[in-house]
């Protein structure tokens, strides 16, 4: 199976440098914040979400889905590299 990047936003095109798009970093900072309780956090995802035309019924879900496949990119690890690790250690459990 081939992934395009209209199929897939943050997938990479063939010979396109790796940089990080204003709603990756938006994520990336997002999820780098800590929250006092999980609702806020899952608020903020949602609005983070619709702003940037996601508007399934678990928007939630996919920004984690997104968010697991910037694990895989140099750019996200260079633009946060404590929270990429964190996110791999996780991921690894």
């Amino acid at each position: 199976m081939t992934t395009t990047t209209e199929e897939h936003p943050t997938a990479l095109a063939g010979d396109a440098p790796d940089v990080l798009d204003e709603f990756e970093r938006a994520m990336l900072d997002l999820e780098g914040q800590r929250f006092k309780y999980a609702g806020i956090k899952r608020d903020a995802i949602t609005k983070l979400m619709v702003e940037h035309g996601y508007r399934d019924h678990s928007p939630d879900i996919r920004f984690y889905q997104i968010l697991n496949t910037l694990i895989e990119r140099p750019a996200a690890w260079e633009y946060a590299p404590a929270l990429m690790k964190r996110l791999a250690e996780k991921r690894s459990l």
